[in-house]
């Protein structure tokens, strides 16, 4: 999809808070995310990050870019859908939740044969949720 690289470092520095970790998910080195972090910051005229030894958090205006930046990756998955619904595609986004156990023993089967039945099937995106209430879950009586 059509996108600048560089909201896609920030956006995974903001979500791990590490620009190491960063770099291992998206199969780059940490200068490289560094180089793209600092490009953004200054074609933006903002500091995104607080950097602090080897902690980092985000500033005001880094919260605010990865508020819109969550937007605007919502924004081309609907785009992506919307287009292959035209073309009578299957696309879409599958949220699944599961115990770690279950993730780890019975879903890889169930995603690979899921895989084979749509093979447009592009990655599979896993990050644990807390879960705040279980009234959210379950309506209160």
């Amino acid at each position: 999809m059509i996108f600048d690289f560089r909201l896609k470092v920030f956006y995974t520095v903001a979500q791990r808070l590490s620009f190491t970790k960063a770099a291992s998910e998206l199969f780059i080195t940490q200068p490289a995310v560094t180089k793209h972090i600092k490009e953004l910051e200054q074609q933006l005229s903002v500091q995104l990050f607080k950097r602090n030894g080897n902690n980092i958090s985000l500033t005001t205006a880094g919260k605010i870019l990865e508020k819109y930046a969550e937007k605007i990756f919502q924004t081309y998955t609907d785009l992506e859908t919307e287009l292959a619904q035209l073309n009578n595609l299957e696309a879409g986004t599958l949220h699944i939740g599961a115990s770690t156990t279950v993730a780890q023993t019975i879903l890889p089967k169930l995603l690979a044969m899921f895989k084979k039945h749509i093979p447009r099937l592009l990655s599979i995106l896993s990050r644990p949720i807390p879960i705040r209430s279980r009234s959210w879950y379950w309506p209160k009586k």
